[in-house]
């Protein structure tokens, strides 16, 4: 990534790399790496960046809000982890500027695609924790969410089936279990298949571009069939 450009993407998300390279790594699709023989993308750091989220907005809102339950802190931290809302972030800092797709993609908007720019998200935050360390990151990620309390309730108002299963089922009752059962498709064009199950039963089906849509679609078809 040539200097100026690499400025203006750390303007834009609020951060400067001590090692320019992670930055880099964690903008390049699948597809940008195949067209260019590359062996690294940023599925590696996508994997990380999630587990550190998936932190960071579990600590952050056990400390917002210390009288509500299991069931409230699961929904809410399922909503802000959701692809469409972690989109939404990418989109406000104009990822969609900085990200590396092929020209295959390129053609048809995949740098806008909704599921590139949440990949992408989440791949940044985990070369921002690679960079410097735990407090750093979430320092990051606090800053984007905003006032933790008014995004949640923006959030909250949108449709969030999922959020709806946690909140009957809490994580810690065992009774809801997401699984994924096949892909399709090469790494950048990936289709998934995923089913939910509660108390055993597969109770919804769904299939999506990322492993959060298809568990989003399966969780709406389970809500539907339980009529809720």
């Amino acid at each position: 990534m040539q200097q100026r450009k690499l400025e203006r993407f750390q303007k834009r998300i609020g951060y400067v790399f001590k090692n320019p390279r992670l930055a880099e790594e964690a903008l390049l699709h699948p597809s940008y790496a195949k067209q260019m023989g590359l062996e690294n993308n940023n599925q590696r750091l996508e994997f990380l960046g999630d587990a550190v989220l998936s932190a960071v907005l579990a600590e952050a809102l056990f400390k917002t809000y210390p009288d509500e339950r299991e069931g409230f802190l699961a929904r809410a931290k399922s909503a802000l982890g959701k692809g469409t809302f972690l989109a939404e972030i990418a989109t406000k800092r104009k990822f969609k500027d900085f990200v590396f797709v092929s020209k295959k993609e390129r053609e048809v908007d995949g740098h806008k695609r909704e599921s590139t720019l949440e990949d992408a998200l989440e791949s940044l935050i985990g070369a921002i924790f690679l960079d410097s360390d735990y407090e750093a990151t979430r320092a990051v990620v606090l800053e984007w969410l905003g006032k933790l309390d008014k995004t949640l309730k923006s959030v909250l108002q949108e449709d969030n089936p999922k959020g709806r299963l946690q909140e009957l089922f809490p994580p810690s009752s065992n009774d809801l279990e997401y699984v994924i059962d096949k892909t399709k498709g090469d790494a950048h064009e990936r289709i998934y298949y995923m089913s939910v199950s509660i108390n055993g039963k597969v109770m919804g089906t769904g299939k999506g571009p990322s492993k959060k849509k298809a568990e989003e679609e399966a969780a709406s078809n389970a809500l539907r069939k339980m009529k809720l």
